[in-house]
């Protein structure tokens, strides 16, 4: 994986692109064959396959290193995790489950908060728009 411009990518090393958790090596993928990313405002979502039985989830990374300079950029995705997780414990309907989430160390960038959910159909924002959500 590499950042350049405030997002990160995958390397042409596929190699590159694992994350351990749990002693697994996940393989981690473009979420859409035709884009070479997937960025949200604050973040980068990629497919995430666990290569013991081939489950696809999705993993969102936070686009700002946890160096200490972006405190209210990595609060809001702390945020973000802490609700999905609520959310689920309460069994809230129409929120995607939320799996684990951790720091992944990006060779020569630094750490990056991520987290590991559903692979959802469509984006936040698509969907909003579909359902005309208020």
């Amino acid at each position: 994986m590499r950042v350049f411009n405030g997002n990160i990518y995958l390397s042409r090393d596929k190699k590159k692109n694992i994350l351990e958790y749990d002693s697994t090596f996940y393989l981690i993928e473009n979420l859409n064959k035709k884009y070479n990313k997937s960025k949200g405002g604050n973040s980068s979502v990629f497919k995430l396959i666990n290569p013991n039985d081939g489950r696809e989830y999705a993993i969102k990374f936070s686009k700002f290193l946890r160096d200490g300079k972006f405190l209210k950029e990595n609060m809001r995705f702390q945020n973000e995790i802490d609700a999905l997780y609520k959310a689920q414990n309460n069994a809230f309907e129409n929120v995607i489950d939320i799996f684990f989430d951790g720091i992944h160390t990006i060779k020569g960038e630094g750490d990056f908060s991520y987290y590991v959910m559903q692979i959802a159909e469509t984006d936040l924002t698509n969907y909003l728009k579909v359902e005309k959500v208020h």
